[in-house]
């Protein structure tokens, strides 16, 4: 029995437009969504507070996607490399800069412009995960300045490319970059060409190709009842008793799924089996949900029983982020880009931010992929011990993490189509 593989990719695309720009639209493969962003939609105030941001990019995502999507798989590492790209270029001190920043926690653009470039240099050397960035200049720009240039390469390796970005090229080119940074679990990320206000597309891809430490038998899987919130449903359901990392906090239990190389797939259902998974999370403050995250862990010796599940999901994410804090960024008189280039027939613009994102999970691995765009316009004798039940046949959350802690992917399954 060959051990289990996991395949992941995650895409992102940043596109800044100028201040001049009317609504522009672009589509991925998996979800087609509009683009721009009207100036009156930015007044609307933040639902979270500065503080309660700060450094906790994760838990919020993941509250905020659960309010739009019962089932589906999201990427807070690619969102944040590609949005890190872009406030590579805000003004130094301005409101634009303070709330991409307090998004991701990071206190200043030193301390997150290293961080990406330690991320990237991780990724890059790594022989299971990969990243790649590249910078799309629209030919009607003047040019990015020579500072902004310099970040990208050192902190992000990034490519650069000049393209018509509003022509069926581009979207060829684009495309193949995405096809070949993603081992061909992303072979298309635009449908049709960006807007003609489009100036700026910047791009990250992720790559994730890993193997089970412990696997499972395709001898042992069978058909379980699933207790989704649409109803109950048979389900082909994997199975293994093995030693694995188990731990409990106040409203989630969970398991660890290492991988060869350190990192892993955690896997966490409701201590209360009668509580309502989305119901839950959304009652829970971020800082309760980010303590669940960092449950501590003990070795159990643990009856695993987990549903091979498929599922993808996607669309725009301006109106989260917005409620997430990033306002001055999405609006056109007030954003604050000017690091980028010396254009000064031009003021840049956030127009619109979009993910999608696909998981496949089976006895032979685990295939996923996610694409954001962000428009800018031992043999000892056997001793008997405790067995913990982990039964999944029910909503549960799940996250993909590096060895060092980067959450590559997560998100929730209620329901599992047959």
């Amino acid at each position: 029995m060959k051990k289990l593989k996991f395949l992941a990719a995650a895409v992102a695309v940043v596109t800044v437009a100028g201040i001049f720009s009317s609504c522009s639209s672009a589509e991925t493969n998996n979800t087609p969504a509009e683009t721009g962003v009207e100036t009156e939609r930015v007044q609307a105030e933040a639902v979270y507070s500065t503080e309660e941001i700060f450094g906790s990019f994760n838990g919020a995502f993941l509250k905020e996607y659960l309010k739009e999507q019962d089932s589906f798989v999201i990427s807070p590492l690619s969102a944040k490399l590609a949005l890190s790209m872009a406030a590579a270029g805000a003004d130094s001190g301005s409101a634009t800069e303070k709330e991409l920043l307090d998004l991701f926690g990071y206190g200043t653009k030193e301390d997150m412009l290293a961080d990406c470039g330690r991320i990237t240099a991780e990724l890059g050397s790594s022989k299971t995960i990969s990243t790649a960035n590249s910078a799309w200049l629209s030919d009607r720009l003047k040019g990015l300045n020579d500072g902004y240039s310099d970040t990208l390469k050192k902190a992000f390796s990034a490519e650069r490319f000049t393209e018509n970005l509003s022509s069926d090229g581009f979207v060829k080119k684009l495309n193949k970059w995405v096809d070949k940074n993603t081992k061909g679990i992303i072979p298309q990320l635009l449908n049709s060409p960006l807007s003609e206000d489009a100036r700026l597309a910047l791009v990250n891809a992720l790559y994730f190709k890993n193997e089970w430490v412990w696997k499972f038998d395709k001898q042992s899987t069978n058909d379980r009842d699933f207790n989704g919130k649409s109803g109950t449903v048979q389900v082909p359901t994997m199975y293994m008793v093995e030693h694995l990392q188990y731990g409990e906090g106040k409203r989630f239990k969970s398991v660890t799924l290492p991988y060869t190389d350190g990192s892993y797939m955690r896997v966490y259902l409701p201590l209360d089996e009668n509580a309502k998974i989305a119901d839950l999370i959304a009652e829970m403050s971020i800082d309760e949900l980010n303590a669940e995250f960092e449950t501590a862990y003990d070795e159990k010796k643990v009856v695993l029983s987990m549903p091979k599940f498929e599922c993808e999901s996607g669309g725009s994410l301006l109106e989260m982020l917005e409620r997430l804090g990033v306002r001055e960024a999405f609006n056109p008189g007030a954003a604050s880009f000017g690091g980028i280039t010396d254009d000064k027939d031009v003021i840049l613009y956030i127009s619109e931010i979009i993910q999608a994102a696909k998981i496949i999970c089976d006895e032979d691995g685990t295939e996923a992929a996610a694409a954001t765009m962000v428009t800018m316009d031992g043999g000892a004798m056997p001793v008997e011990e405790e067995l913990v039940e982990f039964i999944v046949d029910r909503p549960f959350l799940y996250e993909i993490k590096t060895a060092s802690g980067e959450t590559l992917f997560m998100g929730v399954m209620q329901d599992i189509n047959t």
